[in-house]
Parts: C-alpha cells; sequence; structure tokens
C-alpha cells in the first residue's frame, strides 16, 4: 500500500467510531423530531408551549450534530484534499481513496440533510408561537 493509503486507513480507524455515532444519532434523532413537527394544532397554550419547547431541545440536538459532523470533516479535508490532488484516472481503482471520498461526500450529506431539518423546526416553532398569540387575543 502506498503511504497516503496507510495515513487514510489510520484516520479512518479513528475516525469510523465517530461516525458510527453521528450516523446512529441522527437516525436517532430524526424519526422523534419528524412525529413532532407532524403535530397538527391541538390543545391550549400550555400544550402548545410543550411542544417549542420539544422542538427547541431537538434543534439544539442537532446543531449540536452538526457540530460534530463539521469536526469530523475538519479531521477528513487535509487528507481528502490531498487525494483530490493526487487523482489519477490512468491508475488503477484505489478502493481505500474512494472510501475516503465516499465519507466525506456523505458527512455532507448529512450535513445537508441536518440543516433542512432545522429549518423546518424553526419554521414550525413560528408556527406554533403564532398559535399561541392566537389563543392569546
Amino acid at each position: 500500500m502506498s503511504e497516503m493509503n496507510d495515513e487514510i486507513v489510520d484516520v479512518f480507524s479513528l475516525v469510523g467510531v465517530l461516525l458510527v455515532f453521528v450516523f446512529a444519532y441522527f437516525s436517532a434523532v430524526w424519526p422523534q423530531s419528524e412525529s413532532e413537527m407532524a403535530k397538527r394544532k391541538v390543545g391550549d397554550n400550555y400544550v402548545l408551549e410543550e411542544r417549542k419547547d420539544q422542538l427547541r431541545r431537538h434543534f439544539r440536538l442537532l446543531i449540536g450534530l452538526n457540530v460534530v459532523i463539521l469536526s469530523i470533516a475538519a479531521i477528513l479535508s487535509p487528507l481528502f484534499i490531498k487525494v483530490l490532488g493526487r487523482i489519477d484516472l490512468h491508475a488503477p481503482f484505489d478502493a481505500v481513496r474512494a472510501g475516503l471520498a465516499m465519507v466525506v461526500i456523505f458527512l455532507g450529506c448529512l450535513f445537508i440533510c441536518v440543516c433542512v431539518i432545522c429549518k423546518r423546526i424553526h419554521a414550525k416553532v413560528e408556527e406554533i408561537d403564532g398559535w399561541i398569540k392566537q389563543n392569546d387575543q
């Protein structure tokens, strides 16, 4: 194996565990956030405030997840840039380097998904605020 492949394997031995936790965490938080956002307007202001607090907790958890995703991406970035700089289309396929590229791309997609969910949660919190104001009148 080349020196770069050895470096990628060493980094993955450390980052692999982090990635498992990131993906598991996302898999646990996402369905709960979706079910909270799917709920319709029901109940008095107390119930609405509880829902809003729950959504805000999910929002904070997802922001924390994005910080972890960005941290892992920051760890992988220097190595990924090296791999991109040494792409040779005439060389044989290198699975280790391709694996690194796929992980970085997947992290980027996960980051975008979390941002979209956070935006939807924020919009739902604003909607609940409107309901509460409407109930106060």
